[in-house]
């Protein structure tokens, strides 16, 4: 009977060392027990964080960043990040900083200082990125920095003048940087051969201040050009462009004030905001389609590539949290929405 209960007891210790053990996997990566394996990356602009919409389980969570890097801040200023592979590309154009982060845990892997502010950034791949960036001391001096992910710049173009847009490479390694201006009068559009790093030329747009570009197909290219909306001088109007090779196929006239051009995932239809709507537009048709397509004002607009579905940010007032709604493509029926922070400016979807 002794030997029985010595046996009784080395099995129940046995058992309750067992399932007191603490799951080693979070022994090993304490760091990262949060993690962002499916959803919405969201930069609010206005107070420098990220929100995080989480599709398995449809929460939303706020100041991602900063509760996991324990405070480390990324300041009002926050340009819409860059997903990866490796890393969520961070930069802020309040800011001489970029910062790089596991996109599954949002931990920082590093960061560092760039020569004047980052404005809008590219990447070519995991390791290398091209970002647009202007020396406060001298504001005509606008230029495009080629850079890797430890911040080692390998070149620099010298370019015009222009805002804060987004860059496109087209297959063919072209990239299209956009230089309008508000309320400019400029047409130009400046190509640049990311292979041989040499600029290839400043393409004339048939309308002034090209503002956006997306890629439909290998080397076609739809560029978004505002116009003038009159601030400074008479209203000239924008244009939709198609180039197909560089070359200037389909001239689709708008009025002044057109932006946040996307493009559908199946390449079928152009989405843009034009005077507090939401306009779609065939990329086969060269008439331009004139009756709104959602009747609201956003931020910035984006296409979910998974499920092919429009999304566009409220950014409401400025000061209080903004709305991020999604939108089917096909009829413009709103399907969900979820509350983000201030000012948001742009998506990421993983």
């Amino acid at each position: 009977m002794k030997n029985i209960k010595i046996s009784l007891l080395i099995l129940l210790s046995t058992l309750l060392m067992f399932s007191c053990k603490e799951d080693p996997i979070s022994d090993a990566f304490p760091d990262e027990r949060i993690a962002f394996l499916s959803g919405i990356f969201v930069s609010n602009t206005g107070n420098g964080t990220l929100s995080y919409f989480d599709n398995l389980t449809n929460q939303v969570s706020q100041s991602i960043f900063q509760t996991i890097n324990n405070g480390n801040t990324l300041n009002a200023g926050l340009n819409p990040p860059v997903l990866t592979d490796t890393h969520l590309w961070i930069s802020n154009q309040n800011e001489n900083r970029i910062i790089l982060a596991n996109p599954d845990f949002m931990t920082e892997v590093r960061s560092f200082e760039t020569e004047f502010a980052a404005r809008s950034l590219i990447t070519r791949d995991d390791s290398i990125a091209y970002i647009t960036q202007r020396d406060p001391a001298n504001l005509t001096n606008d230029f495009l920095t080629k850079i890797d992910s430890s911040g080692v710049v390998y070149a620099t173009f010298a370019t015009k003048v222009h805002e804060n847009t987004p860059l496109v490479v087209s297959s063919s390694s072209t990239l299209y940087l956009p230089t309008g201006t508000e309320d400019g009068v400029d047409s130009i559009l400046t190509l640049i051969n990311i292979t041989a790093d040499t600029i290839i030329a400043d393409s004339i747009m048939p309308a002034p201040n090209p503002v956006e570009a997306v890629q439909q197909s290998g080397n076609t290219i739809w560029v978004l050009c505002a116009g003038r909306v009159g601030i400074t001088g008479n209203p000239i109007n924008g244009a939709l462009v198609l180039l197909v090779s560089r070359r200037i196929d389909v001239v689709i006239s708008l009025p002044p004030g057109a932006k946040n051009l996307v493009i559908s995932d199946d390449s079928q239809y152009l989405f843009y905001s034009l005077a507090g709507k939401i306009y779609r537009q065939l990329t086969d048709n060269s008439i331009r389609e004139t009756a709104a397509f959602i009747d609201r004002d956003y931020a910035f607009l984006k296409i979910d590539p998974t499920t092919g579905d429009l999304y566009g940010g409220d950014a409401g007032d400025g000061m209080s949290n903004g709305t991020i709604y999604q939108h089917s493509a096909e009829t413009g029926e709103e399907i969900a929405s979820f509350e983000c922070s201030v000012e948001p400016n742009g998506i990421v979807f993983k």
